[in-house]
């Protein structure tokens, strides 16, 4: 039995003009939900959204920013803050000057990714076992909670996913040729997230085990993307693959435990709380689609067993393989016995879709992996940003005082793009003419609220800001 089998064409039928236009319609229903989140809900889930790409793309775009201590001690690769970077920088020449229309911009960048994925699952798994297993791969993958909420975040953990995903519909379904551009892509995307690599060498067994010489072709391309990803360090850093080696040296001395630890059933347990029956359909296709794709269902259970044994978990970690793991569940739903007709599919489809994205209405915080918190998980947080944009368009502003909050849950200059001085405590007060905090903030009388949003509110003083030393710029 091979490790992935390919499906003969099979010729059009009217079932399938009907699969064809419930395709168009399911990706259009699930790319609402997506747009909405990206352009009108603002939350932070995790700071690293902000610090570990966004802050870092600022910097570099624009040259201030806030950057946390990976970026400092050179311990993150500036592959993926770069390219968004580059992106603001497009942006801005085009004209674009306000933090609503950068931020907003990569959001839909992200959601557009998303989608192509979401379509390369669609076409592998036809390619894997036929139109009717494509369209419930398709469905899995956009009404899956995770996915949807985590679509629009400029995040590693899911621009990785849809690049594997692709790689890997390249590298197994596509002409051998194209497996050195896969190999070149699932290269790449061990420089967002160097986890990556174990799918990396998982795609490269694979490869080899149907032809040698495409193997090859995979794992030189892999080797060159590596050695100029090793460049970029030597460039930014000084020393080639010196975020890679940071990164290794951090994780064999256990220090990201000190972010917390979690339990070996972890990701079960969250997985289970934000895709609900979703869980059961990843589960249960994903062992039926092992006579098609065993080799794919591997690479993603040995990736989640690693996870499961490194102490520190969160639920964003397995954002690089559920791409894949939805698409392969899509395949195994495919072949169970089930009524052909069109108007079957269809019903199908809507049972399915209700029954994934229902988790994704109402879910909270702790549903999410953070399980300090039983508040909703739409809208988190995002009240303290949009006081940011308020301030921002204030042309007197000269110095901005964060507080009633923590600084790591703040939007940066990500969401203020004025270089004028961040303070992030009540010290410095003298050296700011605009507060951001708490309704009932404590302040001298001279701040006058002027603009409240939701728990936090905008303060204003008269006058201007004196310099004040020891500027609060880095995030820990």
């Amino acid at each position: 039995m091979s490790a992935v089998s390919v499906a003969p064409a099979a010729p059009v039928t009217a079932s399938r003009r009907w699969q064809t236009r419930a395709t168009v319609f399911f990706f259009v229903l699930g790319a609402v939900p997506r747009v909405w989140a990206a352009v009108w809900d603002q939350n932070i889930y995790w700071p690293d959204e902000i610090f570990q790409t966004l802050e870092p793309a600022h910097q570099f775009a624009f040259h201030y920013g806030i950057l946390p201590w990976e970026f400092r001690e050179g311990a993150r690769s500036w592959l993926f803050p770069g390219l968004i970077g580059l992106f603001w920088k497009l942006l801005a020449v085009l004209g674009v000057s306000h933090s609503f229309g950068l931020v907003v911009s990569v959001r839909l960048v992200m959601v557009g990714l998303a989608l192509i994925g979401v379509e390369a699952g669609r076409r592998m798994a036809v390619k894997l076992a036929g139109p009717t297993a494509g369209l419930m791969a398709m469905l899995m993958m956009l009404f899956c909670p995770l996915e949807i909420f985590f679509a629009p975040k400029a995040m590693t953990e899911n621009a990785s996913g849809v690049a594997l995903l692709v790689a890997a519909h390249l590298a197994l379904t596509a002409s051998p040729r194209r497996t050195g551009l896969a190999g070149a892509l699932a290269g790449l995307v061990v420089f967002f997230r160097y986890q990556n690599g174990l799918v990396l060498v998982g795609l490269l067994i694979l490869v080899a085990l149907r032809d040698r010489r495409a193997a090859l072709r995979f794992m030189l391309a892999a080797f060159v993307v590596g050695l100029a990803g090793g460049a970029l360090d030597w460039v930014t850093w000084g020393s080639p693959f010196k975020a890679f080696i940071s990164n290794v040296r951090f994780n064999l001395t256990n220090a990201s435990a000190s972010f917390g630890t979690q339990p070996v059933t972890y990701f079960t347990e969250h997985l289970e709380r934000s895709m609900g029956a979703g869980l059961g359909l990843l589960l249960l296709g994903g062992a039926l689609a092992m006579s098609r794709a065993r080799g794919l269902v591997t690479i993603v259970v040995v990736y989640f067993l690693i996870h499961c044994a490194v102490p520190h978990k969160e639920v964003r970690f397995l954002l690089p393989v559920l791409p894949i793991a939805l698409m392969l569940a899509g395949i195994g739903l495919a072949d169970l016995r089930l009524p052909r007709a069109p108007q079957s599919t269809l019903a199908l489809g809507v049972v399915l879709s209700v029954a994934l994205a229902a988790h994704a209405l109402h879910p909270t915080q702790r549903d999410f992996g953070r399980a300090d918190n039983d508040g909703p998980l739409w809208h988190a947080g995002e009240d303290y940003v949009r006081a940011t944009w308020e301030v921002e368009k204030k042309v007197d502003l000269c110095g901005l005082a964060l507080v009633g909050n923590s600084s790591t849950w703040t939007g940066g200059y990500s969401y203020l793009h004025r270089n004028v001085p961040i303070y992030f405590n009540s010290d410095s007060l003298a050296a700011t003419n605009y507060v951001i905090g708490l309704h009932d903030e404590k302040l001298p009388k001279e701040f006058i609220r002027i603009y409240a949003v939701g728990e936090y509110a905008v303060f204003r003083r008269p006058g201007g800001c004196r310099v004040v030393p020891n500027r609060a710029v880095w995030i820990n």
